[in-house]
């Protein structure tokens, strides 16, 4: 029998897919929109629930990129979900900062860097 830790890593790797990332999306959003209000606390709060949350979301997820669990061909499209997290997180973090500083920057070339890599695994055809 398998302790309690193993069975939690074990159930999120079969749950997760990358539609999970859109509760993610949906909390940089109303991060984004406070920000825009004024609320500078509530949109911290949501923007730093958000990334925690996509960080969990995103190790699970990047980690079976490469492995044989894949999702069926009409589900693929939902991989590039992986480049909207970083990008609005971008977008709301400038809300919350009031300028395009580092990690906005950081942020976007995150999210370059992920639909680079999405894009290169189509072409290797790992996603086929």
């Amino acid at each position: 029998m398998g302790s309690g830790k193993d069975s939690e890593k074990r159930f999120l790797s079969a749950v997760a897919n990358p539609t999970s990332q859109m509760l993610i999306i949906g909390n940089m959003m109303a991060a984004w929109a406070a920000g825009k209000m004024g609320w500078k606390e509530s949109s911290t709060c949501m923007f730093t629930l958000a990334i925690t949350h996509y960080l969990l979301i995103f190790v699970t997820l990047y980690q079976r990129l490469s492995g044989g669990n894949q999702l069926p061909a009409r589900l693929r499209p939902v991989y590039f979900l992986f480049v909207d997290a970083p990008s609005m997180g971008s977008l709301a973090w400038s809300s919350i900062s009031g300028s395009f500083d580092t990690p906005c920057k950081m942020l976007f070339f995150l999210s370059l860097f992920l639909f680079a890599s999405l894009v290169s695994l189509l072409n290797l055809s790992v996603l086929d």
